[in-house]
């Protein structure tokens, strides 16, 4: 039963972020972001999204590790997403000494590639 309701979490995720990467793969623009920058974004929303929703119809966080996370969900600079989970008793968490008010934190190391812990030019689900 565990192991099923990771499988469905996982699949509703992967579906999710492909329907966002069909959407933001328009060419529509904005003049401050990139076409990358604005599908990280859209990722890392529907990552925070839906860890919030396993939380809530579960009642537990998923046990899932970044690994296994990330074998399938990449940003567009073949990175793995950052995501931090806090305990289901904490509303605020805490990346780099910043802390966020959120019970998930999801970022990508931007185009840089370097994981900046949410600065720099990393794509954040908190900004």
């Amino acid at each position: 039963m565990y192991v099923f309701r990771i499988l469905v979490f996982t699949v509703i995720v992967i579906m999710i972020i492909f329907t966002f990467r069909v959407i933001t793969s328009t060419t529509f623009s904005w003049s401050s972001k990139t076409q990358h920058e604005l599908r990280a974004l859209a990722d890392v929303i529907t990552i925070e999204r839906a860890i919030h929703s396993f939380r809530k119809e579960n009642g537990y966080n998923p046990n899932l590790t970044n690994a296994q996370i990330n074998v399938q969900m990449l940003d567009p600079w073949n990175n793995p997403y950052n995501i931090k989970i806090a305990k289901l008793s904490v509303s605020n968490i805490v990346v780099a000494g910043t802390e966020i008010r959120n019970s998930v934190a999801v970022w990508s190391n931007g185009k840089n590639r370097k994981n900046e812990f949410g600065k720099g030019d990393d794509v954040t689900s908190w900004k």
